[in-house]
């Protein structure tokens, strides 16, 4: 009876284990309602099996129903999803025979998880929160870019499970060394289930704070986009009728040119041609890059600048871009171009450059250098500060700079030089 138990408790806890590393690695593709049915009978089949007690056949049937269950619910590529899968039971049987090793240095019995009701429970919490801890080990190898928290933070989390690990250890060691009372002993078992239990929660609870936090990050770089691609709409319409004005007006210039050539004042006729030049119906629409999505937000930056009174400079080479996304494109540029103008335009020397050149195949170097009155204020970990009110909605901006440039492998570096009171932002990113 207690066998089964623990059997069904350790699939149950595998199950959850393997779905929170698929959500965390793949993306899903299936409604919530047939993936969690979907699970339910792939681990039910496996409690099954595992009655058979061959070990070959329970290693070979964890493999194939989560490679099912991986292939049903979530996009991957098929030779991805059999690697994944087989670290997934790597892990899961290399985890068993660790937590035995260890308990069997406390029991002095390999086999004793087998008969042993402590410590086969022991064995059953303690595999599973090696599991988990490799499981979360393996999320950020396979997926190092989708951390928005900071370092020392995913470290706790990462530690969580050994301190767990070792507390088991410890409870199961006193229970086994120790007359204690019935209930005291179902008060341990109780508190070393809840212990994997608080693993769980905390990483479904990270996963899904960081969830918002990327939705709505998402949101505000579609809004930037959207308030781009409206300028951007605008200065084309505005071009439109200024060039439909000049073709309803062509008739007469070409009637005043003729009487000017006619009465040979050439000199009246050479400025007329010129005011016409000027005219901005004839002025080509703006191309300052061969990116489509780049050049609206250099148009949009232009035309700020140019309110401002800042003189911009953009230097994009031809390609240099392209690997990147439009959604990162966006994050990148906007961000660093609406800082370098909340710098740019309280200073005496009003100025922006902006250059982005490839780097052989490898990738491409990123550099926006804008006049600077003073260093901004940067916090411990190296990130400037806002300065403005609303700090809870503000500072975003530099954050998805910094996802973006994860997403590339990239590196990036921000710096403030005294000698010529200008600042620096330098990223290179990788295809």
């Amino acid at each position: 009876m207690w066998a089964l138990i623990c059997y069904a408790f350790v699939l149950v806890s595998e199950g959850v284990t393997a779905w929170i590393y698929f959500e965390q690695v793949f993306k899903r593709k299936s409604k919530p309602r047939i993936l969690l049915v979907s699970f339910l009978i792939g681990y039910f089949a496996l409690f099954v099996i595992s009655q058979i007690e061959d070990v070959l056949i329970n290693l070979l049937s964890f493999f194939v129903i989560n490679c099912v269950l991986l292939f049903l619910n979530f996009t991957c590529k098929k030779w991805i999803g059999f690697l994944q899968i087989g670290y997934l039971t790597s892990v899961m049987g290399g985890t068993e025979i660790l937590a035995a090793v260890l308990l069997s240095l406390i029991s002095h019995d390999f086999g004793a998880y087998r008969y042993d009701l402590p410590v086969m429970i022991a064995f059953a919490v303690l595999g599973r929160l090696l599991y988990f801890f490799a499981m979360q080990i393996g999320v950020h190898i396979t997926k190092p870019t989708r951390s928005i928290i900071d370092g020392s933070m995913v470290l706790l989390l990462a530690i969580l499970p050994i301190v767990s690990a070792i507390i088991v250890t410890t409870i199961v060691y006193i229970g086994m060394t120790t007359k204690i009372e019935p209930v005291t002993g179902v008060l341990m078992i109780v508190s070393v289930l809840a212990l994997l239990l608080v693993n769980i929660s905390v990483t479904v609870v990270y996963n899904y704070i960081q969830k918002m936090y990327n939705d709505r990050l998402e949101l505000e770089l579609i809004a930037q986009k959207a308030k781009m691609d409206t300028e951007n709409y605008k200065i084309l319409e505005n071009q439109y009728e200024n060039q439909r004005v000049l073709i309803h007006d062509i008739r007469g210039h070409m009637q005043v040119m003729r009487g000017l050539l006619e009465s040979k004042n050439y000199d009246e006729l050479e400025n007329y041609f010129l005011d016409m030049e000027r005219d901005p119906a004839l002025q080509k629409i703006a191309r300052l890059c061969d990116n489509t999505v780049l050049n609206v937000i250099l148009v949009h930056h232009a035309s700020i600048c140019k309110s401002l009174g800042i003189d911009v400079d953009f230097d994009i080479r031809q390609h240099s871009v392209d690997f990147i996304s439009a959604h990162d494109i966006t994050a990148i540029f906007d961000n660093l171009l609406t800082n370098a103008e909340e710098a740019a335009k309280n200073t005496s020397e009003k100025y922006i450059k902006l250059s982005a050149t490839q780097q052989g195949e490898t990738g491409v170097l990123i550099t926006v250098i804008n006049s600077c009155n003073s260093a901004p204020d940067m916090d411990e970990d190296g990130n400037i500060k806002t300065k403005k009110k609303d700090k809870e909605h503000h500072g975003v901006g530099l954050k998805s700079v910094k996802q973006a440039v994860q997403r590339y492998h990239g590196v990036s570096r921000m710096y403030y030089s005294n000698e010529e009171n200008r600042f620096h932002s330098v990223i290179h990113l990788t295809k």
